[in-house]
């Protein structure tokens, strides 16, 4: 919410293809793209070094991987909770990409659990019999 009241204090980054950049962003916000933008040989040297950063996606997953990326690097960078879902979800899902968007439907309230403990099983999900064994992270 400040940063949609007041984006001046930040190089606002607006993480979209070009196409959905021209639809609507944040006042300011520049348009980089994902995946391809924030390389040494492409737009990384664009970034100011002397002013906080504020990266968006849809989710906030894709810019909270720059996030970190840039923050390695040595600069002010801080990912925009829950991204362009937070402040424009139904512009978004208005101009066709609602597989992006989210809204206070969606979150399950999955119980969080430690490592080797069982939580709660919700009632949709007790009827599933596979087991299936996981390693490894992303």
């Amino acid at each position: 919410a400040a940063l949609t009241a007041d984006p001046s204090p930040y190089y606002v980054i607006n993480y979209w293809p070009l196409n959905l950049y021209q639809e609507g962003h944040i006042e300011g916000a520049i348009q980089y793209t994902p995946k391809a933008s924030l390389h040494s040989g492409q737009d990384l040297f664009t970034l100011p070094a002397d002013r906080p950063i504020a990266l968006y996606c849809y989710t906030a997953h894709h810019s909270a991987f720059a996030t970190a990326f840039l923050r390695l690097l040595g600069y002010d960078a801080h990912n925009v909770v829950y991204g362009a879902n937070s402040f424009i979800h139904q512009t978004m899902h208005d101009f066709g990409i609602p597989t992006r968007t989210f809204d206070a439907r969606t979150p399950r309230d999955f119980p969080l659990v430690k490592q080797g403990e069982q939580g709660p099983v919700p009632d949709e999900m007790k009827t599933l019999t596979d087991t299936l064994s996981v390693e490894g992270g992303c």
